[in-house]
Parts: structure tokens; C-alpha cells; sequence
């Protein structure tokens, strides 16, 4: 910072001269500013508004959330930017767990591993398509970052919170869209919101997929559409998992699978609070075993347009519990005969409140 005070005096074969101090100022600023020299934003003060704000940087506020540019991820659709993706989120981890940017655009990429403790947020409508052909193409679990704090001392996170689109190109793939707890039970997936506004398309092999130590979980506010795989995919032999899972105002659309694909003695209750499912095959999978499971579908709407099988097939010894839910077919198809089947003995079916598009007859409703 000196050659920008002091004044330098340089002797030449005709006498003294004395060279412009803005030269050497102009020096200075140029390095100040250089990424090379790693100076920059680091030596510029930030002052937040308000009498108690605390005086900073502008490179420490800038690193207070990671973006996925930061790594070199284009957002074209072109680029594959799986490698600049999962960068920004280790970096993240490591830095205390910070939140993840991305820019609007459309990124490109394979599969993601992802920390249930890091927030990936957008800005602007996010694109993340995928031709990932089978497997699980984003897995959120804390073997991927675990703070000091886990399992059911874990604080509450929004996990992929924005304008999400996630897209699978490949039409003829078995792939699993989301996939949410351990690969073992010493792992954990638990007390986060870990999808809020995101939809999903165009995966045939299932789009929600619950395993080891996956509860208290939230998905909110999502939509579905065009994927036909089952939607809600919980199997033996996972453990601790499903306990207070709760779906909320999010749709299950289109597409030629069940909502609900349980098998496993492990999950206790799940609840559907203002959900749609629109003119998907059925509520649950057929042929499954869980005779622990209380579902709760609470309000929202149930629409289909195909009356080949009963709409809800609970023979899995499940309990559902339908209540204030609007029935309506779509197509003009008619209503299913039955609505429901109970087809074993420990399996319970209820449904109160309910509303109708048409007055179906009482041994249409519900058969055992």
C-alpha cells in the first residue's frame, strides 16, 4: 500500500523526474482485485445495515452459501455437471454445512449423493435432468455428512427446497427418482422437510423411496406426474423407517402405478394431509405385506379412469383411514366395483366424510 503515499524519485541520464503516483496505486488495485493472488473480496469491508450489525467482509459473505457455478456446473442442459454438482455439496459439508445455490438453469447430471443436513435452495426455475437408466438416481442419507448432532438429535432441515424439476429422459428406465434414508440402520435420513415445491417426472422404477432410519420426514407441496413407477416405495428389510411420514399438498399424477408400495413390518404411520392422487392405477399395491401400517388420508382429492380393480386394494393388512376426501371418476368411467377391497381378515378400511361426484351404491363403496 505504500506506493500509493509515498512519492518515489527516480534519476535519469538528465536529471530527476518524479513518476505519476497513480501508476503504482493502479499497480496495487490490480493485485488487490487478482484471483490469483487470492486477495480480492477479502480485502473489502461489508457493513450490514442496523446499529448492532457487525462489520465484515465481502468475501465472508459471499462463502456464507455455496453455489453450484462456484465448481464450474454450466446450467445449459448440454454439460454434464454432475462432478461440479456433488463438489458444491462436499464443499458445503465440510463448511459447516451450508446451503447449496442453484442458479436457474438446466443442469445435466447422472446421480447425486446428498447430506440430509445441506440445503440445496434455487433461484429461479431449476432443471435437473437426469438419463440415469436404473437404481437410484439422488440418494439423501447422512453417510453422505453427518454433523456432531444426528439421529434423533438432528436439527430440522429443508433439504431441496425451490423450484425443482427433476426429469428422467431415458423413457425406457427402471430408475428410483428419490431415495431417502440409510443403506443400512447405521445411517439416517430423519426430522427434515427433504423435498418442499420440487416435481418429478418421468421415472418408471418409482419416484419416493424410504429405507433404514427414514422418519419423521415431510414432503411438501410437491408434484408428480407421468411416473410410472410406484410412488411411495417402502421394502423389507429396512427398519425404523415411515414413522410420522407425512405427504402435504402434494399430487401423485398421471402415470400407470399405485401410490402406496409397502412391504415391511417396520413402518408405523403414514399421513396424506390435502394430497391428490390424480388417475393413477390404484391407492396400493396389491399382494404386499404390512400389517402395521395406519394411513391417513386426510381432505384433498382421489380421482381415477380405469375401474378394471377396486381403487384401494388393502389386503396387506394395513389400516386406512379416509377422511373428507373428494371421489370423483375421471372420463366418465364410472365408479369401481368395489371402491375397496378388504381381502384379509386384520385389514381395515374407513372412509368418512367423504365427497362424491355422483352417489355411488353401498355395495360398490366397500366390499369384503
Amino acid at each position: 500500500f505504500l506506493l500509493s503515499f509515498i512519492t518515489v524519485v527516480a534519476l535519469t541520464g538528465s536529471g530527476v523526474t518524479t513518476p505519476n503516483p497513480k501508476q503504482y496505486s493502479d499497480a496495487v488495485r490490480a493485485h488487490q482485485a487478482s484471483t490469483v493472488n487470492g486477495n480480492s473480496a477479502a480485502l473489502i469491508g461489508h457493513v450490514p445495515t442496523g446499529a448492532s450489525a457487525v462489520a465484515t467482509t465481502v468475501q465472508a459473505k459471499l462463502r456464507k452459501m455455496v453455489s453450484v457455478t462456484d465448481f464450474c456446473a454450466v446450467g445449459d442442459g448440454v454439460t454434464d455437471d454432475t462432478a461440479a454438482i456433488q463438489a458444491a455439496h462436499d464443499i458445503a459439508v465440510a463448511s459447516s454445512y451450508q446451503q447449496v445455490l442453484f442458479p436457474a438453469g438446466t443442469y445435466q447430471f447422472t446421480t447425486l449423493t446428498w447430506s440430509p443436513h445441506v440445503c440445496a435452495r434455487t433461484s429461479g426455475k431449476v432443471y435437473l435432468r437426469t438419463a440415469n437408466a436404473s437404481g437410484r438416481t439422488i440418494q439423501v442419507s447422512d453417510q453422505y455428512g453427518r454433523p456432531a448432532l444426528y439421529g434423533l438429535n438432528s436439527p430440522r432441515n429443508n433439504v431441496f427446497d425451490g423450484q425443482f424439476i427433476l426429469i428422467n429422459t431415458n423413457s425406457s428406465n427402471t430408475a428410483t427418482a428419490w431415495s431417502f434414508g440409510g443403506s443400512s440402520s447405521s445411517y439416517y435420513c430423519n426430522l427434515a422437510t427433504v423435498l418442499k415445491g420440487v416435481e418429478t417426472r418421468g421415472f418408471h422404477g418409482g419416484v419416493y423411496e424410504f429405507r433404514y432410519n427414514a422418519f419423521l420426514l415431510s414432503i411438501e407441496d410437491s408434484f408428480d406426474y407421468g411416473n410410472n413407477g410406484n410412488r411411495i416405495k417402502i421394502a423389507a428389510p429396512v427398519t425404523n423407517t415411515g414413522e410420522g411420514l407425512r405427504f402435504i399438498n402434494t399430487t401423485f399424477g398421471t402415470g400407470t402405478s399405485y401410490v402406496l408400495d409397502v412391504n415391511t413390518a417396520h413402518v408405523a404411520s403414514i399421513d396424506f394431509i390435502g394430497c391428490s392422487a390424480d388417475y393413477t392405477l390404484g391407492l396400493n399395491k396389491p399382494g404386499n405385506s404390512a400389517p402395521l401400517v395406519a394411513v391417513n388420508w386426510n381432505g384433498g382429492h382421489l380421482e381415477w379412469d380405469t375401474v378394471a380393480a377396486a381403487y384401494l386394494q388393502n389386503d396387506g393388512g394395513m389400516t386406512w383411514n379416509i377422511d373428507g376426501a373428494y371421489l370423483t371418476s375421471g372420463l366418465t368411467v364410472g365408479f369401481h366395483n368395489p371402491f375397496v377391497s378388504d381381502t384379509t381378515g386384520n385389514s381395515t378400511t374407513r372412509i368418512v366424510n367423504a365427497k362424491y361426484a355422483f352417489a355411488p351404491s353401498v355395495n360398490t363403496l366397500h366390499r369384503v
